[in-house]
């Protein structure tokens, strides 16, 4: 009852702090789930087919859920059900699998359910409570296939989820290949059940794979979707120090969860019991890794490693669990209160990032007033394409455009050029496809001679520019709301757009 309590407090704790969360990113994904609802196919501007999401079966399961209510409460629905489903999963399930005590299920569940990355990302309507669910019921299903002799039933649910997992997102499917390695490598079950074992769990993971490989090739005609090139192609040099140092952030600052992992799996493969302690934590190494060479995120509450937290939660679990004949219920059940309140204490409160509360704000104006059909290039690709369904965008960053995604970027001259995500631009290219208007630098614009970002300093540095396009600000008067006092933009209770139109020849 104590442990149900402490996940109840922690739970609704966390939530509270990060309930007006939301990312600028993910109005991306909902801007693609807009236009397939209405019959455009999942693209970011009709006719235009380009890959500039993540997760196909978030984006599925979103506009699923928006054919009953408005797309970012659908995001955060899906979300929920996962986060749901999670610890569901860690507890009443994990036990029926691998047969924790009570009490070792609640310390699992528990340590998700504190979790402020985790709940972050619940509400943060992009797809990491998704992965974290799908990435641990492959552990626990794996776990329950070596232990049961490579049993088929359990290494096809362990495939499944995996399968899952490769459409939830790309490095999926390098979890999945890692899970056949360790499915491959421990239990006692002979050689032809192991065999037996692989191919059951690669034909069920690969149907996934494979399926949505081929329809992404059919469909956007890439084998790789446009958010690789966007943020990994001809970086490669750069990623891995950001990477390192992403996931250095998250291992080295409260609430520790990593250390706590380690310390559940080194008690775990003390006590014989490898397969517990190496498929939920060399997985976890996996995700940590894949981060780390994609470069990291520029995110807040580590969205790349949240699936960690399943994992160590299970690891969390299974060690309870061990020392069942050793430890007493009442010191395991405080240790997991103790981390769990570390982790409540560790979760700062996070609100709309600036660019989502700006970029709401924006898109509703210019939706309203620029003539519809009009070509806006911007780097704000989240919220202000989202609410101006009307108008058109070009991505200045590259994350929805072909062309910008594949542009190897000269030598860095700006800050934000090494932020994850925001190195590409490409000034002539943007010029080239002649925009009705531009909006350079943040949410609500900047002006040419302060550049955020590549695309505007090569703009600014194009003469043609300079003749083509005129500057133009306008004050936005604002409704009252609490809201507007959190970001420097709108603290007056006005925002000042700026932005540069097409002079009329």
């Amino acid at each position: 009852m104590a442990g149900w309590v402490g996940l109840t407090v922690a739970a609704a704790i966390v939530f509270a702090r990060v309930a007006g969360f939301f990312h600028d990113d993910a109005f991306v994904m909902l801007r693609y789930a807009r236009n397939l609802l209405a019959g455009y196919g999942p693209v970011w501007n009709p006719g235009e087919r380009v890959e500039g999401y993540t997760s196909f079966l978030h984006l599925g399961l979103s506009a699923l859920a928006g054919t009953w209510m408005e797309l970012p409460s659908a995001a955060r629905l899906v979300n929920l059900a996962a986060f749901g489903a999670l610890l569901a999963v860690l507890g009443p399930g994990s036990g029926r699998a691998l047969g924790l005590t009570p009490l070792a299920w609640t310390i699992a569940s528990l340590v998700a359910a504190a979790s402020g990355p985790l709940a972050a990302w619940t509400m943060g309507g992009l797809e990491a409570p998704l992965m974290a669910l799908v990435v641990t019921v492959q552990a626990i299903a794996a776990v329950g296939a070596v232990e049961r002799a490579h049993e088929p039933r359990w290494v096809a649910s362990a495939g499944l989820a995996a399968g899952l997992a490769c459409w939830t997102r790309p490095e999926g499917a390098g979890l999945a290949g890692s899970c056949a390695v360790l499915l491959a490598c421990l239990g006692d079950a002979d050689r032809r059940a192991r065999f037996r074992a692989l191919a059951t769990f690669a034909l069920v993971a690969g149907a996934f794979w494979a399926s949505h490989l081929a329809w992404r090739r059919s469909y956007y005609g890439e084998w790789l979707p446009n958010t690789y090139y966007a943020k990994v192609w001809g970086l490669e040099s750069e990623l891995l120090p950001r990477g390192l140092g992403y996931v250095w952030s998250w291992v080295s600052a409260p609430p520790w969860l990593a250390v706590a992992g380690v310390l559940a799996a080194g008690l775990l493969l003390g006590r014989g019991r490898a397969a517990r302690a190496l498929i939920p934590a060399l997985l976890g190494l996996a995700v940590a890794a894949m981060a780390a060479a994609a470069g990291g995120d520029h995110m807040p509450a580590h969205r790349l490693l949240v699936p960690v937290v399943g994992l160590i939660a299970l690891l969390a679990g299974l060690a309870a669990h061990e020392l069942r004949a050793h430890v007493r219920p009442s010191v395991r059940l405080m240790a997991a209160l103790s981390l769990a309140a570390l982790q409540v204490h560790s979760t700062p409160a996070l609100y709309r990032d600036p660019a989502a509360h700006v970029g709401e704000l924006v898109g509703r104006y210019i939706d309203a007033r620029w003539p519809a059909g009009s070509l806006v290039a911007l780097n704000t690709a989240g919220s202000t394409p989202y609410f101006a369904p009307r108008l058109a965008f070009l991505d200045m960053l590259g994350l929805t455009d072909r062309v910008i995604a594949r542009r190897r970027p000269p030598a860095t001259e700006l800050p934000w050029q090494r932020v994850p995500g925001h190195s590409k631009g490409d000034g002539a290219y943007v010029l080239a496809r002649r925009p009705d208007f531009i909006i350079l630098g943040y949410a609500e614009g900047d002006p040419a001679g302060r550049p955020r970002f590549l695309g505007d300093l090569e703009l600014a540095r194009l003469s043609a520019f300079q003749e083509r396009y005129s500057m133009e600000r306008v004050t936005i008067p604002l409704a009252p709301s609490p809201d507007h006092a959190r970001y420097a933009a709108t603290r007056t209770g006005t925002l000042t757009l700026t932005y540069y139109g097409r002079r009329k020849r």
